[in-house]
């Protein structure tokens, strides 16, 4: 999903992109040279729009932070919780939505380098076509940014395989994801992953776990596991 971002600053108007709407962080991307320099922690106003949207929306965002790369500036925005809602809402349709695990029968989550190196368990707090939202402890993600850190190549891809046993199954279901975004929680650290099917394809051939059954097959057990 792709929307368009109008950003207006002392009357001069930027064009960007948002690829991703349901991090609690957006992005916004811009061409290169062209994201403007602004202050950050001052309150902004985005216009979203897209096909996706019934209508344009206006996004009240303080930016957190500004890189610039031959790749694309990218601009960083915290929006308001409100508005965070309003644009959750829009976007998404009922396949989408994240699904809290209810009740005492936690699904653990094994994650695992691409390389092998490092591995350790997790917990699934929510699940959608798109990704998960992971509960990790403070020690192992020191010991993953000290892997991922240490791993050579010129481009580094912060991907992990997941395994994990919904409810109701026998046998674990491993997929790639991307890690989207680490937050400090109380004792723990909280992880959004987005589901990469090609890259599951890839890794794991015929046998390769489909995404979308492997949510469906959730979302169905889920009142089994409360």
């Amino acid at each position: 999903m792709s929307l368009t971002v109008t950003l207006t600053v002392e009357g001069a108007t930027f064009l960007g992109t948002l690829s991703d709407p349901t991090d609690p962080i957006i992005r916004v991307t811009f061409p290169h040279g062209s994201a403007p320099f602004i202050p950050l922690k001052e309150s902004l106003t985005l216009l979203v729009d897209g096909e996706e949207l019934p209508e344009p929306l206006d996004l009240c965002a303080l930016p957190t932070s500004w890189h610039s790369s031959e790749e694309g500036d990218r601009v960083f925005f915290e929006v308001e919780e409100r508005d965070r809602v309003r644009l959750r809402g829009a976007v998404h349709d009922q396949r989408s939505v994240r699904v809290p695990l209810r009740g005492a029968r936690a699904v653990r989550v094994g994650l695992k380098t691409l390389s092998g190196d490092l591995s350790f368990e997790s917990a699934l707090v929510d699940i959608s076509e798109t990704g998960v939202g992971l509960i990790v402890s403070e020690k192992s993600d020191r010991l993953l940014c000290s892997a991922m850190l240490s791993e050579s190549g010129e481009e580094r891809e912060w991907y992990l395989e997941l395994a994990f046993r919904l409810p109701g199954r026998e046998e674990d279901s491993s997929v790639i994801a991307e890690i989207r975004y680490r937050r400090l929680s109380t004792g723990c650290v909280k992880y959004g992953l987005r589901f990469d099917q090609d890259r599951t394809n890839e890794r794991f051939g015929d046998g390769a776990t489909q995404v979308a059954s492997l949510v469906g097959a959730y979302q169905e057990r889920l009142p089994e596991a409360a």
